[in-house]
């Protein structure tokens, strides 16, 4: 999924219509595919995009999609192995947002049943700073209440009032008929 966000302001001007332009946010679920990553980020790569946001990115792929991100112009990336251990949290799957731009991971205050399922950042544009949520909601046939439980905790996170643009995205574990 490609999410285009028009007349994103990313640099410095006293007259901001000078330098408003599109970034490409692109949303991606690898399926835990491992074996294909460098052709996955070449396929991301022709689509020119400022930011990705991949979810369900394996412990031994994660390393090797950053640098592959990295050939790209997707030098700045957090995932998810580097907030929660697998220790402490020893689900197979974490998100990974890379960027252009500047990127951290954010404090996470949204009580959530499974905090490894989100990869929360701030993206720092040349002249703003975003917030980027990036989810693997789990889905509600396999485990029920936690989808519900998370899905809510999401909501309270975002229902607070916020002086910056926030984006949302992810695996939503959507069923087709929705």
């Amino acid at each position: 999924m490609s999410l285009d966000l028009a007349n994103v302001f990313i640099a410095d001007s006293p007259s901001r219509s000078e330098y408003n332009r599109s970034m490409k946010v692109i949303s991606w679920n690898l399926a835990g595919r491992t074996k294909r990553a460098a052709e996955q980020v070449q396929a991301l790569g022709a689509r020119q995009p400022d930011i990705v946001a991949l979810q369900e990115v394996t412990a031994r792929s994660a390393p090797l999609l950053r640098s592959h991100l990295a050939q790209i112009g997707l030098s700045h990336a957090v995932d998810g192995f580097q907030l929660v251990t697998a220790e402490a949290r020893p689900r197979k799957y974490r998100q990974l947002v890379a960027s252009r731009f500047a990127v951290q991971p954010s404090e996470f205050a949204a009580p959530v049943p499974w905090p490894e399922a989100v990869v929360p950042v701030t993206i720092e544009l040349p002249s703003s700073t975003i917030e980027l949520y990036n989810w693997h909601i789990p889905p509600g046939s396999s485990y029920g209440w936690i989808k519900v439980e998370t899905f809510e905790g999401n909501n309270r996170l975002l229902a607070k009032q916020a002086n910056r643009m926030r984006i949302l995205c992810g695996d939503f574990n959507t069923p087709q008929a929705e």
